[in-house]
């Protein structure tokens, strides 16, 4: 028998999933447990049973039906969950996270179009935004990646990686500010990425370029 293959999710072009349910009891007592939003990475398999599995390496089942999913995929997504006695996931919201992918060499010239940022945070292997883009139509209509501007040797005999967030926004009006969130997968930048190895990555905002370090040493 042939191997199922994983499709990978476009979440540049996944819709908002509003799962939200109606309690099925008013009146009782039994307090509600607290919703947690997080990224995950979610996996739906042949049989269309769905894992989220969190940046901190924490595995749940989801217990209840999504509508939307395809068999054998994989995404990033920011997920809206609560969890049962028995270790399972409710899941009340999905929103499509865009992975930033190496456009060094696809891209003829780097472009750094400005968004206004919220907050930045790494997590495991996973470096976070949570940006404002302006548009008039999609954000995830825009074209997103990262960019090698350099490399340096750092202090502790590894490599600091010099990267900058790619954003091209495709002549789309700059009408409004929306809600985007990307992600960096370190494994991405280098496949031998160590404790002695960083990450300065860099975004052009409306006001002012920042740059962030991410790992344990000092450039």
């Amino acid at each position: 028998m042939e191997p199922a293959r994983w499709k990978v999710i476009a979440l540049s072009i996944v819709t908002t999933l509003c799962l939200l349910t109606a309690c099925d009891d008013d009146d009782d007592d039994t307090p509600y447990p607290s919703i947690i939003t997080e990224m995950v990475m979610m996996r739906v398999d042949a049989k269309m049973r769905i894992t989220i599995q969190t940046d901190n390496g924490s595995t749940y089942s989801v217990t209840n039906k999504l509508e939307g999913l395809v068999p054998n995929s994989i995404g990033r997504m920011l997920c809206s969950y609560t969890l049962d006695v028995q270790g399972g996931a409710r899941v009340y919201k999905l929103e499509g996270v865009k992975v930033l992918h190496d456009l060094t060499t696809k891209a003829k010239t780097p472009v750094y179009d400005p968004v206004n940022f919220v907050s930045q945070w790494q997590q495991g292997k996973f470096i976070n935004l949570h940006i404002l883009p302006k548009t008039q139509s999609d954000p995830s209509k825009h074209t997103w990646g990262f960019i090698r501007t350099g490399q340096h040797p750092n202090t502790a005999g590894g490599i600091t990686h010099e990267l900058s967030v790619h954003h091209n926004q495709n002549n789309d009006p700059l009408a409004y500010s929306s809600d985007y969130y990307l992600t960096l997968v370190i494994d991405s930048v280098s496949k031998t990425f160590s404790d002695k190895d960083s990450i300065e990555l860099t975004l052009q905002g409306f006001d002012k370029s920042r740059t962030w370090r991410y790992g344990k040493q000092k450039p």
